[in-house]
């Protein structure tokens, strides 16, 4: 998320549940996979599952943790984690690299289900290229990958955007070209 941001033990555990929202989990277990201390794992999950942000269920002697996925920060965080992963992973300067004609790419919204997440992307072309070229979508399908969710990619033109004159406080601009498209 940020530089250095994982070295925080208590973020480590968090990602791990909003990378992993249907896994159910125990303390020791999770301590295995994230190669932390049983006693660090059960001091965050202790401490999100207070806050609400984890559920538990026991099972015998068992403490099993799991996201709470109706929780509302927990859906705010995952968002996040989505955004931060996306500028982490440099989409837009790859779909930028592959696809020389973008003049602004635009992150409209990230939707989260119980079980899987969406990315919605607003991909503006100029308009010479839209009719010549081939998009390379490969930057898209590999962060999919990683990501293990769903980018939908409108594609348009810079003209078909300038027509539509709206102004949406809630998109991210990934990516904008700053000078005026002449063509």
């Amino acid at each position: 998320m940020l530089p250095q941001w994982d070295k925080f033990k208590g973020w480590v555990v968090l990602e791990y549940f909003l990378r992993n929202p249907s896994k159910r989990i125990h303390i020791k277990g999770l301590a295995r996979e994230l190669k932390i201390s049983p006693r660090t794992s059960e001091v965050y999950c202790k401490l999100y599952s207070d806050s609400g942000l984890l559920l538990k269920e026991k099972f015998a002697n068992l403490s099993i943790f799991f996201l709470n996925k109706t929780h509302p920060l927990s859906r705010e965080l995952k968002k996040t984690y989505i955004l931060s992963q996306i500028l982490e992973f440099k989409l837009a300067d790859k779909l930028r690299a592959s696809n020389p004609s973008i003049r602004e790419i635009s992150l409209e919204g990230i939707s989260d289900s119980d079980e899987s997440s969406a990315v919605l992307l607003r991909i503006l072309l100029s308009k010479k290229s839209r009719k010549s070229e081939k998009f390379d979508n490969s930057p898209i399908l590999e962060f999919e990958k990683m990501m293990k969710i769903k980018i939908n990619a409108i594609i348009g033109t810079t003209e078909d955007a300038r027509a539509k004159h709206s102004v949406d406080e809630n998109i991210i601009s990934l990516y904008k070209e700053i000078e005026d498209e002449k063509e």
